[in-house]
């Protein structure tokens, strides 16, 4: 009798033969080897390069054994696995709060740690993040992106601008809850009095897919109170960029276009624990792309993560300062963001109990020489592990 794969290996790897080029990985909580005596991490199997060098060695058919093999690592639905690459016999054990290191500059105005994670979860505001849909991809400016999918990051938002007799797009942002966008200090003017949500096409009224299924209409709400960081500093480096914005009545998340993304309240769903497996983070956004021209359709792209060291050495010598509260990504093969999509986010797969789910990390803060054809510098990000008591105290 041949051999029958459990859950569902011997297709993944044959999906894996046409989808070789595929780009994001989804990362979960510490799993348990077959030999019950190691600890690694719950990822896809593209990225386990052990196993891909052995689906390599017999050209995307691998015999029955390493089927058989592979297939005794699974540790979640939808082809993740336990990957033996960085296994540990050690329990992997995590801190509620890192220590801090600024890297380069210094001003007593930053927050000097992230938000206590128990501070966090015990605010009265905390049941308004975080829903039961947060971060669900309804679908299985950015330099170097591809378009998005139609429902594909249902929390992008546009903000709208009142220009004396015109009406214009302009920043992006994330939806953290029905009532409250995140996004960019510097987006906030006089003139910011709209979002967008559910937009995925700009010039299309209706937006479908190939197959002719269609998005639900989009939103268009008010903004009621647009909240800045009170010690946000344009100059030198924009410190505390960041703000959430009130809207005037609550965003309809039962529609196929529109839920809100997750924030990482949790030791499992920290950025370091991102970083630690070398994964892609991803950015979405309607800015330039490499034509030097607005998207109208809804960009995205994979970034890698940057070191604030390496981050610091890449600024230095246009004197930009590289502070502990900042993300670094991007970068890389003409990838990063551009003007237009400030204020929007820089997020990252995380998976816990077999389900995937999309965490917001970041803010579009600044770069530099974002379409230059020569692009070597990363983007840089508002860490928002370092205001997450600021963001739920300003959430009434």
């Amino acid at each position: 009798m041949a051999y029958q794969c459990r859950g569902s290996i011997k297709n993944l790897l044959t999906a894996l033969i046409v989808l070789s080029n595929f780009i994001f990985t989804i990362q979960q909580d510490s799993c348990s080897l077959p030999d019950g005596k190691r600890i690694s991490t719950c990822i896809r199997l593209h990225y386990c390069d052990s196993f891909q060098a052995l689906i390599k060695q017999h050209s995307g058919r691998p015999p029955q054994d390493v089927v058989r093999n592979i297939n005794s690592h699974v540790c979640a639905a939808g082809g993740f696995v336990c990957c033996p690459d960085n296994a540990k016999s050690a329990p992997v054990t995590t801190t509620t709060v890192a220590p801090v290191v600024v890297t380069s500059g210094k001003d007593s105005n930053l927050p000097r740690s992230p938000s206590d994670l128990n501070s966090v979860r015990n605010h009265p505001n905390f049941n308004l993040i975080n829903d039961k849909t947060c971060g669900v991809s309804t679908t299985n400016r950015i330099v170097g992106g591809i378009d998005a999918d139609l429902k594909e990051f249902p929390w992008a938002v546009l903000l709208g601008y009142q220009l004396l007799d015109t009406f214009e797009w302009g920043c992006g942002g994330s939806l953290i809850s029905s009532r409250f966008v995140l996004t960019a200090a510097h987006c906030i003017t006089n003139d910011l009095n709209a979002v967008r949500l559910g937009e995925h096409t700009i010039s299309k009224s209706t937006d479908c897919d190939t197959l002719g299924a269609c998005a639900d209409p989009v939103q268009d709400i008010k903004i009621e109170k647009k909240i800045k960081h009170p010690d946000y500093k344009r100059s030198a480096g924009q410190k505390n960029d960041i703000a959430v914005l009130k809207l005037v009545s609550p965003a309809d998340t039962t529609k196929n276009n529109v839920k809100t993304i997750c924030l990482p309240t949790t030791d499992a769903t920290d950025i370091d624990r991102v970083k630690s497996m070398r994964t892609p983070l991803i950015i979405t956004g309607w800015g330039k792309v490499g034509s030097g021209n607005q998207a109208d359709i809804l960009q995205k792209a994979y970034v890698p993560y940057v070191e604030n060291s390496d981050c610091v050495s890449r600024f230095a010598p246009y004197k930009i300062d590289i502070f502990h509260t900042y993300i670094c990504a991007g970068g890389h093969n003409k990838t990063d963001t551009c003007k237009g999509d400030s204020g929007g986010g820089i997020s990252g797969y995380v998976a816990s109990g077999g389900k995937a789910k999309i965490y917001l990390y970041g803010v579009v803060s600044g770069g530099i020489k974002c379409e230059d054809p020569k692009l070597i510098f990363p983007g840089i990000y508002t860490n928002v592990k370092y205001y997450l008591n600021w963001i739920l105290d300003n959430m009434n």
